[in-house]
């Protein structure tokens, strides 16, 4: 009796224990859906600054002194050049563009992590880029919308359109 016991509860044991090979499955695909569309964001962001400045400048002058510009830089910058556009720094759209960068670079240029030497300051390194990437993710539509519309609002003095 005692023998069929430890079966069954061995048993119900490998039955649970067959679950944690889905849920790390399923985390991965999240994450490689979340690298995914981190890396396609930020080049879609590029993308569109870099359009958005050959639309307004010479494309030669503009690949020669401002094409290797910081991406943020590039934002504040370039509305300011080609259509008398301020940007503030402190711009909520910067600012996520900025969390955004940083959760970009944590993928793209990911630093090795000496565990053994500060355990403490690592796990708390890489659960604060963990927590920055999942916000990166689910804010990267936002982020996008928010940066489109720093370029296509009116410039200051501009005729507003009728309603």
């Amino acid at each position: 009796m005692l023998e069929k016991k430890l079966i069954k509860n061995l048993r119900r044991k490998i039955n649970r224990l067959n679950y944690i090979p889905l849920f790390f499955s399923s985390r991965e695909l999240q994450m490689e859906a979340g690298v995914v569309l981190i890396m396609a964001t930020g080049a879609w962001l590029e993308q569109i600054i870099n359009d958005y400045a050959h639309t307004f400048l010479d494309s030669d002058w503009y690949e020669e002194h401002l094409d290797n510009l910081r991406t943020v830089t590039k934002w504040i910058l370039l509305p300011h050049l080609c259509q008398r556009k301020e940007i503030s720094e402190d711009d909520p759209a910067i600012n996520a563009l900025r969390e955004f960068i940083k959760a970009r670079n944590a993928v793209v240029h990911h630093k090795r992590r000496d565990f053994y030497l500060n355990l403490h300051k690592a796990s708390n390194q890489t659960s604060t880029e963990s927590a920055r990437f999942w916000l990166a993710c689910k804010n990267a539509e936002s982020t996008v919308d928010n940066l489109v519309k720093l370029l296509i609002s009116p410039p200051p003095g501009a005729a507003k359109p009728a309603p």
